[in-house]
């Protein structure tokens, strides 16, 4: 089934995974699927207040191969109309008993017919208790992202607009080796059919070094048409 965090809130509102993946999909944050058990419901009858709380393998489809799981809660709120949308997510995961992963993620969006904005940001906490005991093993890691979209109609359901900018810092308890990366998305979505889209857009990533004393990366800039085609 899809997890908590990926199709309650983030994913509907971006809209655009046949361009790219959100930002947590993206940098192997969060998985979209996972095999366990679901709870979820709502606090009020206008369905305003909810939650979602899972249990998983944490494996998403590949097999599973140890007896740790990994545990998701989601709550989220709607105000003026449903136009705004807050939502809160966290989960946990053993790894092995010395090694273990915590993220949280907050989003809040806005959303009309003729316009969508979103903001998000997350940090996961990579704990690694042989860090500073034994060699060979790396400190605790913690990268969190930041990402900003919005997209909205151009001519009526025909051509709609998109783009979006991501910060993703690899690890933002060093601040002395590696990079920071700036991605970004925009383009456009033709509907030549009410199942079919052509999107021309471009990708593209650069780094910024966190350090003078390491060598810079190129950044990476991608045309590209994409094309969607809607079977149900």
């Amino acid at each position: 089934m899809s997890t908590p965090g990926h199709s309650v809130a983030v994913e509907p509102f971006w809209g655009y995974r046949s361009v790219e993946k959100t930002i947590m999909d993206q940098r192997n944050i969060l998985g979209t699927r996972d095999l366990g058990v679901m709870l979820n419901g709502t606090f009020d009858s206008d369905k305003n207040y909810g939650y979602y709380f899972m249990i998983g393998d944490g494996s998403g489809a590949s097999i599973e191969n140890d007896k740790y799981k990994k545990f998701y809660g989601n709550l989220f709120a709607k105000f003026m109309d449903k136009k705004f949308m807050l939502d809160i997510y966290c989960d946990y995961q053993d790894l092995n008993p010395n090694q273990s992963n915590t993220t949280f993620d907050g989003f809040l969006g806005y959303k009309t017919d003729a316009f969508t904005a979103g903001v998000e940001y997350f940090f996961q906490y990579q704990k690694n208790a042989f860090a500073g005991l034994t060699t060979g093993f790396g400190p605790d890691n913690v990268p969190s992202g930041l990402s900003i979209f919005t997209s909205g109609k151009m001519y009526k359901e025909l051509i709609k607009f998109y783009a979006r900018y991501d910060f993703y810092n690899p690890n933002s308890k060093n601040s002395s080796t590696g990079f920071n990366e700036n991605f970004v998305t925009a383009g456009l979505d033709f509907m030549v059919h009410p199942k079919v889209h052509i999107m021309p857009n471009i990708w593209l990533n650069a780094y910024s070094k966190k350090t003078d004393q390491i060598s810079g990366l190129y950044t990476q800039v991608v045309p590209r048409i994409t094309f969607f085609y809607d079977y149900r």
